[in-house]
């Protein structure tokens, strides 16, 4: 019972590792998307 309550631990600790590298991989693909955009904007915004 002891090793099937570790056994579901670790599993648990893996999946949540691998969510939070998602989100985080995801964020960074937004950023990199909207960098280019916004820095075209804050030019027009100079240029004004």
């Amino acid at each position: 019972m002891k090793e099937l309550l570790k056994n579901k631990f670790m599993i648990l600790l893996l999946v949540v590792s691998v969510g939070i590298t998602y989100v985080s991989s995801m964020e960074q693909k937004k950023m990199e998307e909207d960098s280019p955009k916004s820095q075209v904007d804050y030019i027009t915004m100079n240029v004004k």
